[in-house]
């Protein structure tokens, strides 16, 4: 990432994939890269602190 970045500039960081889902899980999952599923719960309390 940029020490100084712009304002309404997109910056992805680089990201590093080692695995891959099976093609028919890819298709299940919307995605063949596993560290982009992301399980929705709609009863999660996502601004609770963690302690």
């Amino acid at each position: 990432m940029p020490v100084n970045p712009l304002y309404a500039h997109a910056y992805v960081p680089y990201q590093s994939s080692s695995n891959t889902f099976p093609m028919d899980e890819a298709l299940m999952q919307g995605t063949i890269f596993p560290e982009l599923t992301n399980l929705y719960n709609p009863s999660a309390n996502y601004w609770k602190e963690e302690s």
